[in-house]
């Protein structure tokens, strides 16, 4: 993750050297991927291109330990074997505009390839978190003047899949709204969709 925050910084601060550079080396050319799954891909010469400025940035990557290699192995393996999960979690907003921390908490479930549904409601320890965000038992985002973000519960949410579409239901404003999944992007490529 560093590395790849790294990457983009120098891709930022390089941007400028890298239109000189590409001027007086001929810099090698990609086809332009399709947006979407949907999309067809034109070969004509019309097509528009993207010059790599910056290949030398990928030479940088290391590879990665065979110990680490071997432990996201098994991960994967043993998240395979999932069939179902649930759980419960605590959920955390800043809004860095207004410093405004929102917490919430809820409930998960999940069914094997693409069956979910998250329940999301007011946080029940409000005055405990707010007890232990003053003592600084718990630590807090800060604002610029060095005061800690105003803390709120956050509304009541519920998202729901049942592998053909996806449902979001806001409780305060009493709407639903249906999102129908691509063919694609149902079963095992649910991971692919937005």
């Amino acid at each position: 993750m560093v590395r790849f925050i790294a990457a983009i910084t120098v891709v930022t601060v390089c941007c400028c050297s890298s239109v000189v550079q590409a001027q007086s080396k001929s810099p090698g050319k990609r086809p332009v991927a399709p947006v979407s799954r949907t999309q067809q891909v034109d070969d004509s010469p019309s097509r528009a291109q993207i010059e790599l400025r910056n290949e030398h940035l990928n030479q940088d990557v290391q590879p990665l330990p065979p110990e680490l290699e071997q432990l996201l192995r098994d991960w994967a393996a043993a998240s395979a074997k999932i069939q179902r999960l649930e759980g419960e979690h605590v959920r955390r907003v800043y809004d860095l505009t207004y410093e405004v921390e929102k917490i919430s908490q809820g409930r998960f479930f999940y069914e094997t390839p693409d069956k979910g549904r998250i329940n999301i409601t007011r946080y029940e320890k409000m005055e405990i978190m707010l007890e232990k965000r003053a003592s600084g038992e718990v630590p807090t985002k800060k604002r610029k003047d060095g005061k800690p973000f105003e803390f709120k519960s956050d509304q009541e949410e519920c998202w729901s899949c049942d592998g053909l579409r996806v449902y979001e239901l806001d409780v305060a404003q009493k709407q639903a709204r249906v999102a129908q999944l691509p063919a694609d992007m149902q079963g095992k490529n649910i991971m692919d969709s937005p």
